[in-house]
């Protein structure tokens, strides 16, 4: 893995990647970023077909996984935190993960609940691991009503884990991936299990919640496969190059004024739709 990763408080973006070689031999995997930002009140979608290495990216942007490497710089700067580099946060576990806990939030493709605790108690275990309240204040607190549910779909808390479908569980995971008020949001395929009204749902709870004026600093960074989705509610798309295995401004859409860009050509949502399925 080779490249250069910054975040800038200072700029537009929380994260702007370049030149950077995500690689396993032993796989016969690799992955090329020529550059990709992820800019501040934003949601960046990550799109490829099955197998393109795009959950592997998500995970080293989120600190989740580091490949092996040969060089690699890469800097961290986080609302008033001093930088940090990928480096330094891989040779301290303490800091890395608080900064995990605290300052990211993640949503996997499987749920990763506790089967027989409560739904409150999984919720619960983030909260007091996030360090925002205290386990006591946590056992308190219901299951508060938020948009990811229909009014029919109300949870008490009490219902165990594994009482619950595929589809409520991984709304109730993106439920708890968002509970601490992350600063950066990683999430893998949140919408995979849902059916269409469903997913439309969680994209407009994530747009109306997520984005509004107090978190302008918030960022998004989300694999899914839902093209139309992405297209009607994503602000920048990055497909990666199934030829290639290649991500850049070659592969960028940009959203501006309600319009999509690529190329300097302008499309709508569904003439960027079209386009992306000749890319995947």
């Amino acid at each position: 893995m080779t490249g250069i990763l910054i975040i800038d408080m200072n700029s537009l973006q929380h994260i702007v990647v370049h030149d950077l070689e995500i690689s396993y031999p032993e796989r016969s995997f690799s992955l090329t970023v020529d550059q990709l930002e992820i800019s501040k009140g934003e949601m960046t979608i990550l799109l490829g077909s099955t197998g393109t290495g795009k959950s592997t990216l998500l995970d080293v942007l989120g600190l989740i996984e580091k490949p092996s490497m040969s060089r690699c710089a890469i800097s961290y700067h986080l609302n008033d935190l001093p930088p940090h580099t990928f480096q330094n946060l891989w040779s301290n576990a303490r800091k890395r993960n608080r900064l995990k806990r605290q300052r990211f939030g993640y949503m996997f493709q499987q749920a990763f609940f506790i089967p027989d605790l409560t739904v409150r108690k999984n919720i619960n275990v983030s909260q007091v691991l996030s360090g925002g309240v205290s386990a006591e204040k946590a056992n308190q607190q219901g299951l508060s009503k938020n948009g990811l549910f229909r009014e029919n779909e109300q949870f008490s808390g009490h219902e165990l884990a594994w009482q619950c479908s595929g589809g409520q569980q991984q709304r109730l995971a993106l439920t708890r991936a968002l509970i601490h008020q992350p600063e950066l949001l990683f999430l893998d395929e949140p919408t995979g299990d849902l059916d269409r009204n469903t997913a439309q749902l969680v994209f407009e709870h994530l747009k109306r919640e997520v984005f509004h004026a107090e978190n302008a600093n918030r960022s998004i960074v989300m694999v899914t496969h839902d093209m139309a989705l992405a297209c009607q509610y994503g602000d920048s798309i990055y497909f990666i190059d199934k030829e290639q295995s290649r991500v850049g401004l070659h592969t960028n859409l940009r959203k501006r004024g309600g319009a999509w860009y690529y190329g300097g050509k302008a499309m709508d949502t569904e003439e960027a739709v079209s386009f992306l399925l000749t890319q995947m």
